[in-house]
C-alpha cells in the first residue's frame, strides 16, 4: 500500500475516531463524556471548536447520505458467481456503480478533513501532523 494510502486511511481512523463523539452529543455545554474524550483533551479543542466540528460532521453525514447507490444491485455479484454464467455488461456496470458512489464518499471526506482543518490552529494542526507521522511509523 502506497503511503498516501496509508496516511489517508490513518487520517480517517485518526480524526473520525477522535471526534466521533463530538459528533454525538447535542447541546452547547461541554458534556463529561466530552471532557474524557481523549482526542478533545490531546488537540486540547475549545468548546467552540467542538461544536463546529459537530456541525461539520452533522453537514458531512447529510452529504454522505445523499450519494446516489440507485445502480448498485445488491448481491448482483454474488448472483452472478453462484449462476456460474459470466455478465461482463453487468460486472462492469455494478463495478463501476461502486466506484461512482466510492469517488463520491471520498470527496465528501476529503472536503471534511479539509473543512476540519480550518477550524483547527496552527499548533492542533501540527499535533494531528505528528500524530499521523507517528502512527505511519508504527505500521
Amino acid at each position: 500500500m502506497n503511503k498516501l494510502s496509508k496516511l489517508t486511511l490513518a487520517a480517517s481512523a485518526l480524526i473520525f475516531s477522535g471526534f466521533a463523539l463530538a459528533s454525538s452529543n447535542t447541546g452547547t455545554s461541554i458534556q463529561p463524556e466530552q471532557q474524557q474524550d481523549p482526542m478533545i483533551q490531546h488537540l486540547h479543542l475549545t468548546p467552540s471548536q467542538v461544536e463546529q466540528i459537530k456541525t461539520l460532521r452533522s453537514d458531512t453525514d447529510k452529504k454522505m447520505a445523499t450519494i446516489d447507490t440507485k445502480d448498485i444491485q445488491n448481491g448482483l455479484l454474488i448472483n452472478i458467481i453462484d449462476s456460474g454464467k459470466w455478465d461482463e455488461t453487468a460486472v462492469k456496470k455494478q463495478i463501476a456503480a461502486f466506484g461512482k458512489a466510492q469517488e463520491q464518499a471520498r470527496y465528501y471526506r476529503m472536503q471534511y478533513f479539509f473543512n476540519l482543518s480550518k477550524i483547527l490552529t496552527p499548533e492542533q494542526k501540527a499535533q494531528v501532523k505528528s500524530d499521523l507521522a507517528q502512527e505511519m511509523q508504527q505500521q
